[in-house]
């Protein structure tokens, strides 16, 4: 089993990704490094050709190498030699080099490919980091002996798009259970913030925005999930006037730790809403965000502290700074439901990739072993 599906195995479908940051005894550490040691040595080494016709595919064989260890420093946030290779159109079009990065049937004369089996550092793709399993730069080469074709619906669709999209379990019936007993309506669209009752996280603003978009489509709903503590005054100043909204709009729900809602209840709402909101003013790193994704969900946030480096590339837009903004990106999310959940799906990508645990393993261990070497 590969780390992220072993992560992925942990991690689904039952609790906020917070729960599983706690200290590790010191014997589950060492198992647990070993295995992670075991899977990054193995990974890659015995793949094979999804196609039935035992040809190459792109999409299931290729992109996923590309996206998972070439894309952080050729896409669209960085691109060294102006080369850029998160999508199949950007692919072919090669970088400042003028060499032609792919020759449909002709390995010798493209780039990557000798980029990739070059035994020069300086010049090897990836740079800074090992180079890429035997396995894998032989398949990238036969795929392109082959005629390098396209096997997507869309050549300029990024790369983090086109991977078939991993088994993703639909929330357990006792969610949609535990949501409908608290009055949550499943039949309609569920917008959902989950954040202390701090100024900061402007949970008025987020009303506001829920407002404006209701004037257009009237069956959404609102639930805020916040936690209160008894020595946070202003915290219940700002539910006492939430609760006043929400006295006005039975579509307006609030829920908060002093009335039973714990993890468990926080994942279920996570996990059925359609869009979440977090429209922080000011933000530390926003681990609400990280959780949304990571269940695949569209996310409209503010653009605040460690937030706008959670967002997959493409997606900077639903970072907004108004309440009329806001409820822009959610109308436009809600109508347009296949582009919601591509914009989870790549914002999953984003988490997998950079956030998850075995991520700052593997940066320790090639730590080690850059100062070992």
């Amino acid at each position: 089993m590969s780390v992220v599906a072993a992560a992925d195995k942990a991690w689904q479908p039952h609790s906020p990704l917070k729960l599983y940051l706690r200290p590790m005894s010191r014997q589950s550490g060492i198992v647990s490094c070993a295995l992670f040691v075991a899977a990054v040595m193995t990974f890659g080494q015995d793949r094979k050709p999804d196609d039935a016709s035992g040809r190459v595919s792109f999409v299931s064989d290729v992109a996923p190498i590309l996206a998972k260890k070439c894309v952080a420093c050729h896409g669209p946030e960085k691109s060294k030699g102006h080369f850029r290779l998160d999508s199949f159109d950007w692919l072919m079009k090669g970088g400042e080099s003028k060499s032609a990065s792919i020759v449909p049937g002709e390995p010798g004369q493209s780039e990557l490919n000798r980029r990739l089996s070059t035994q020069d550092e300086d010049d090897r793709m990836p740079q800074k980091d090992d180079p890429l399993p035997a396995a894998q730069i032989a398949l990238i080469e036969r795929w392109i002996k082959e005629g390098a074709t396209f096997d997507g619906p869309d050549v300029r669709t990024p790369l983090v798009l086109l991977i078939p999209k991993a088994p993703h379990p639909d929330p357990p019936e006792v969610y949609r259970h535990a949501i409908g007993e608290m009055g949550i309506d499943l039949r309609r669209p569920l917008l959902l913030q989950v954040s202390r009752f701090d100024p900061w996280k402007d949970p008025l603003g987020v009303i506001r925005a829920y407002q404006l978009a209701k004037e257009k489509m009237p069956e959404i709903q609102l639930a805020m999930v916040g936690a209160m503590a008894g020595d946070d005054p202003q915290g219940w100043e700002i539910l006492e006037k939430i609760n006043e909204e929400a006295a006005k709009d039975s579509d307006l729900y609030v829920f908060t730790n002093m009335t039973g809602v714990g993890n468990m209840e926080v994942n279920a709402f996570q996990r059925s809403a359609n869009v979440v909101l977090q429209k922080s003013i000011r933000e530390g790193f926003g681990l609400v965000v990280a959780e949304a994704f990571w269940k695949a969900k569209a996310v409209v946030a503010g653009r605040a502290g460690g937030i706008p480096m959670q967002f997959p590339a493409g997606y900077e837009d639903y970072l907004v700074e108004s309440a009329e903004d806001c409820a822009k990106r959610v109308l436009f999310l809600l109508e347009n439901p296949n582009i919601a959940e591509a914009f989870g799906r790549a914002g999953q990508a984003k988490i997998r990739t950079e956030f998850l645990l075995p991520r700052l393993i593997r940066d320790e261990l090639k730590l080690i072993k850059d100062v070992v070497g």
